[in-house]
């Protein structure tokens, strides 16, 4: 991997990287956080806690980031 030294990733390296390269990348995670934020206000933390919060229908294909769209 390209941002790893001596058997460590360097997160800080390879987010400067994303945000200046892959803009779209940096956007869809902050569409996943904020879907599983809005799951975690409305059923709690325990309830997600190791659980994926997903889109019934993916964001890129039309889906919207709202209530009804996402899953446990």
């Amino acid at each position: 991997m390209p941002f790893m030294k001596n058997g460590r990733r360097n997160y800080a390296a390879e987010l400067a990287w994303e945000h200046k390269h892959k803009k779209n990348r940096v956007k869809d995670r902050a569409q996943r956080n904020a879907a599983r934020s809005a799951v975690k206000k409305k059923v709690g933390a325990a309830a997600i806690k190791g659980k994926d919060v997903g889109h019934k229908k993916a964001v890129s294909k039309g889906g919207s980031n709202g209530l009804s769209n996402l899953f446990i």
